[in-house]
């Protein structure tokens, strides 16, 4: 992950890595705040991540958007 950010770099652009899983509302907030805290903000997010989820559907509890 962090030579990505190196080949992005070396390329002109501007990168940051941040560790996290993004089932985890925290590890997702940490990644935000490293965005913000880099570039200032978000101006666009591309999800290129996934998850499977193990539960059945009629087991999972949607979230707060607070």
């Amino acid at each position: 992950m962090y030579t990505v950010v190196a080949d992005v770099e070396a390329a002109g652009g501007k990168g940051v890595a941040v560790v996290g899983d993004v089932r985890k509302e925290e590890d997702v907030q940490r990644a935000v705040d490293a965005a913000v805290e880099h570039f200032g903000g978000v101006d666009i997010v591309i999800n290129n991540a996934s998850a499977i989820a193990t539960d059945p559907p009629r087991n999972s509890q949607p979230r707060s958007s607070t």
